[in-house]
């Protein structure tokens, strides 16, 4: 059997962690994923999504979407 983790407690893994001298763990850091390209895209997201919240439109990237449908409410209230 073996293992794959990417998230830790505390974040970094401390040097001495028993789980690194696990023979069959894979150890990544939490951010793995985040490549050179999506840094590079952040700044022009965080405009989009600020763009179309100021125009009361629904941003592409929702963390929560469960709250879209009450934010849009408040839109309709906003304009009476």
């Amino acid at each position: 059997m073996r293992i794959a983790l990417d998230v830790f407690d505390p974040e970094p893994l401390k040097e001495n962690s028993p789980l690194r001298d696990l023979p069959n763990a894979i150890l990544t850091p939490h951010m793995v994923g985040h490549t050179v390209e999506s840094q590079m895209r952040l700044p022009e997201a965080f405009c989009e999504n600020l763009l179309a919240v100021a125009e009361w439109r629904v941003p592409e990237y929702v963390v929560n979407p469960s709250v879209i449908e009450t934010w849009l409410r408040k839109q309709h209230s906003a304009q009476l």
